[in-house]
């Protein structure tokens, strides 16, 4: 437990020394679940692209034993079985999580492949209504790092993230629907009919249907349309008060 603890308190040491300060919980306030990675920044970044290419390497680092076509096969298998690799290493192959965390996310230049987007600033600032909290299946550290670039961390009240390291029983990630529920208990909103989510991934739009979430955005990119994905789909994250007119009322965002 001691060891687990440890952890814990740094990152609720880190998220205050950040700035992230829940306000008192109303559950009048609908709240506005923002993913962070290929949601609020283009997939082309390169982040994507960079975080596989460590993930490929961690896993031939660990698993000598296996040829890479073995080793594809099993991280595709965690991904699934999961939700993320990382897991089914820590699970099976005695991996540390926060070494995986170290190697995995924390070293990835994120300075040169993401930069202060005025224009999404501008949007969330001008978001009337709804509390705004990042949603994640990143570690807290890397969350946080492209918040700060992005130049949001401000409008931001808490983040829920991925604990890589916490224990069976409690480990979640979306589209695991304790993930949800997690994210809900920690920005204070019980009412499922108040929270909405923007997100890039089909699977987590589901999810939050099939929890019966008042709203989930499909931020698609470049990917096709599929109508069958969330209450509303996007091309990018600026499209967002399209999709939500009502937390725009009055205002004047760029599209």
């Amino acid at each position: 437990m001691p060891g687990l603890l440890l952890p814990l308190l740094l990152a609720d040491l880190l998220l205050a020394c950040l700035g992230y300060k829940p306000k008192r919980p109303h559950p009048d306030i609908p709240v506005l679940f923002l993913d962070i990675d290929n949601t609020l920044y283009h997939p082309n970044s390169g982040i994507s692209f960079l975080m596989g290419r460590n993930i490929d390497c961690y896993f031939r680092k660990h698993l000598t034993h296996m040829t890479d076509l073995e080793r594809n096969r099993l991280h595709s298998q965690y991904f699934m079985e999961y939700g993320l690799s990382v897991r089914g290493l820590i699970l099976h192959h005695q991996v540390d999580p926060y070494d995986f965390e170290r190697e995995v996310d924390s070293c990835l230049p994120l300075e040169h492949l993401i930069f202060p987007d005025e224009r999404l600033r501008r949007m969330l600032l001008h978001c009337k209504g709804p509390r705004l909290w990042a949603f994640t299946n990143a570690g807290l550290y890397h969350a946080s790092r492209v918040l700060h670039i992005l130049g949001i961390q401000d409008l931001i009240e808490g983040i829920t993230w991925c604990d890589y390291g916490a224990p069976e029983n409690e480990w979640t990630c979306k589209p695991d629907p304790k993930s949800f529920e997690k994210a809900m208990k920690e920005a204070g909103q019980p009412d499922p009919s108040k929270c909405f989510l923007v997100d890039d991934s089909p699977k987590n739009c589901t999810a939050a249907m099939t929890l019966d979430w008042a709203g989930s955005i499909y931020v698609m990119h470049d990917k096709e349309r599929d109508q069958g994905v969330g209450t509303a789909q996007i091309r990018s994250i600026y499209d967002l008060p399209r999709a939500l007119p009502q937390f725009w009322v009055g205002s004047k965002t760029e599209t």
